[in-house]
């Protein structure tokens, strides 16, 4: 399991050392210079998408994406 780092996640990804991914995707778009890498969504498969909302808070959802 990989926790936190961009270049980290870049480095898991690249070398295909990932088989499952878990996001939780923020629907915000703040000012930052670190962001989980883009990713060829074709070589993915979304397989759970849950959007949760707290009152007074961003919406957000969890993600499940497995290796196709």
């Amino acid at each position: 399991m990989l926790i936190g780092g961009a270049q980290l996640y870049g480095q898991a990804l690249e070398k295909g050392l990932v088989s499952r991914m878990y996001l939780t995707r923020v629907e915000l778009s703040p000012a930052g210079d670190a962001w989980f890498p883009e990713f060829d969504q074709g070589q993915w498969q979304l397989t759970s998408s849950a959007a949760q909302a707290e009152e007074g808070k961003p919406g957000y959802h969890f993600e499940v994406w497995d290796k196709v």
